[in-house]
């Protein structure tokens, strides 16, 4: 089977028939695996038991966040790609056949991306550009949906189920793929629709908050943060102390420091 499309869901079928529809377009051979993690919400539920008659797999299991979900989904997906959806966007299955051929005929790349198109509380397209490694660094930079080899995937330990980084579980996965030297290709395509919402407009993730994330971060991959950083700075020769402010205000040179055992530049 080519590919695996697993969609998480918490409480969210006021869109998971136009997320799972959004699918069916697909020429190659595919999976939908619908994991309900722990709904409540009458209609959910209702609308999983709709999936199943049509021969969706759906499973179940209790409250544990998307990276768990999508790890559930991960394990028991037939296709040799996954490409993973959040229940409240849809796909363009025509862009996604592309980056299939594009990790068919390059078995060194790993990760095929693209552009996206915004809908509900947000119009426009979504911009992605090529893997910038000084913003993945800081900040995330490539959406969950993205067409991944699933040998690589389970290489890599799949998605941290930490909740600390619960929300940016893709934003961690991106930065360990790029840790296990896992290549990424940019396929500049709208290849979904990406909903915001007005919960999601304000969703912004809060200082505090921020800082936390980045903190486990760093601590996880600390000589890959300390390598990343004299690489940023020579790239970027002309904004050497605003990036350096950036890592001294967010305690990024001082926990390395105390990580590594030595002062990073």
């Amino acid at each position: 089977m080519d590919i695996s499309v697993i969609i998480p869901c918490y409480n969210h079928g006021a869109y998971l028939l136009e997320a799972v529809n959004s699918v069916q377009d697909f020429k190659c051979t595919y999976e939908i695996i619908v994991v309900d993690d722990g709904s409540s919400d009458a209609n959910t539920l209702a609308v999983l038991e709709q999936l199943k008659e049509k021969g969706v797999v759906v499973l179940h299991q209790e409250n544990g966040g998307p990276s768990k979900a999508r790890n559930t989904a991960i394990a028991v997906a037939k296709g040799d790609y996954i490409l993973p959806l959040d229940s409240d966007n849809s796909i363009n299955p025509l862009v996604f056949e592309k980056a299939l051929d594009v990790l068919k005929a390059n078995e060194n790349i790993t990760v095929v991306y693209t552009d996206a198109e915004y809908m509900g509380n947000k119009k426009g397209l979504w911009k992605v550009g090529q893997l910038d490694e000084a913003k993945i660094f800081i900040s995330n930079q490539i959406d969950t949906c993205a067409l991944i080899r699933k040998s690589d995937l389970i290489a890599v330990g799949g998605y941290d189920e930490n909740k600390e980084i619960m929300s940016n579980e893709d934003w961690e996965l991106w930065l360990k793929m790029l840790y296990n030297n896992k290549l990424f290709y940019y396929l500049e395509e709208v290849g979904f629709k990406y909903r915001v919402s007005e919960q999601s407009l304000s969703a912004t993730i809060a200082k505090p908050k921020y800082k936390l994330l980045l903190s486990y971060l760093v601590k996880k991959y600390p000589l890959f943060y300390a390598d990343s950083y004299k690489n940023i700075l020579e790239q970027n020769a002309l904004n050497k102390k605003k990036i350096r402010d950036y890592f001294k205000n967010n305690k990024i040179k001082a926990s390395l420091k105390i990580l590594l055992g030595r002062k990073v530049i």
